[in-house]
């Protein structure tokens, strides 16, 4: 059953899940403080402005527009393609709805946050700054829109949290601080350290390691055959022989970085005459 109280403002019914938070309040609230701030473009304002009036939940973040000067501590930090991004503190942080006083508070002083500076974006392609936004809005990672008064680009303003602590690009999957970027580039760095000695098959597996999707990725290697224990063979064909076995390090699994799980049993299916046949090898790899 589902249990409702009145609104102590507006006499409203709010489900009591949401205690003091009233949805007519809060929007009639961000209405009549439109007056008080402009970032200087219609569109832009009005973009954040749909977003403060869609709110719908005491947790969603206040979408804002956050002038340049409540950042300090500004550090250039990389490059996103031709986007320049900066790690700073911002220094009254966001709102944050606070049941006890029944309105939002700017509780997280000096918050860090990331500054990823747009460049080249003016009024006729404004779409493309408020596009990316868009993509990412719903997750919570970003705070606001801000612009440097001196360049005049605009500034995405991003949660630090969600951002990933060796490139600053947001995490691929932030609840499992995973970052595609860095773990492509962490293979690539790896190729040097592996060979099968065929130049083909060094070739798929390293395209197989670049095109993971995510941390459940399996890792596709080359992996050792006297890493391979208690071999038995279970079966057998004019093709094929199959064993089981164990995986002495296992497969790479992940757990906030990359680790094998130990002693991991596997089967080995074995391809006669493969080494003569590398296509045909590969072919049957890939309908697995």
């Amino acid at each position: 059953m589902n249990y409702y109280e009145r609104c102590e403002k507006c006499y409203d019914l709010i489900y009591y899940n949401m205690k003091s938070w009233c949805i007519k309040c809060r929007i009639k609230s961000f209405k009549e403080n439109f007056i008080n701030w402009t970032s200087g473009n219609e569109k832009i304002d009005k973009f954040i402005q749909g977003r403060q009036l869609k709110i719908d939940r005491p947790g969603d973040i206040v979408f804002e527009w956050i002038p340049y000067n409540h950042f300090y501590n500004i550090k250039e930090v990389g490059k996103h393609d031709v986007n320049i991004v900066y790690l700073a503190l911002w220094e009254n942080g966001p709102l944050d709805w606070i049941e006890i006083n029944k309105k939002y508070i700017r509780t997280s002083p000096d918050k860090k946050v990331i500054l990823k500076c747009l460049r080249n974006l003016h009024d006729n392609i404004i779409d493309g700054l408020l596009n990316e936004i868009n993509e990412i809005y719903e997750s919570n990672m970003v705070y606001g829109i801000s612009q440097n008064p001196n360049t005049k680009e605009y500034i995405m303003v991003l949660n630090a949290e969600y951002s990933c602590e060796k490139c600053y690009r947001l995490y691929s999957q932030h609840y499992e601080k995973w970052c595609k970027s860095c773990q492509i580039n962490y293979f690539k760095e790896n190729f040097t350290y592996w060979t099968s000695g065929n130049d083909i098959i060094d070739k798929y597996i390293q395209e197989m390691q670049l095109n993971i999707i995510d941390y459940k990725s399996i890792i596709f290697e080359w992996i050792p055959y006297n890493h391979f224990n208690n071999i038995k063979e279970v079966g057998r064909n004019d093709f094929t022989t199959i064993c089981l076995a164990s995986w002495e390090n296992g497969p790479l699994s992940w757990r906030t970085w990359y680790t094998r799980d130990s002693r991991y049993k596997v089967g080995l299916k074995y391809l006669h005459n493969s080494h003569n046949n590398i296509d045909e090898f590969l072919k049957e790899i890939s309908k697995v």
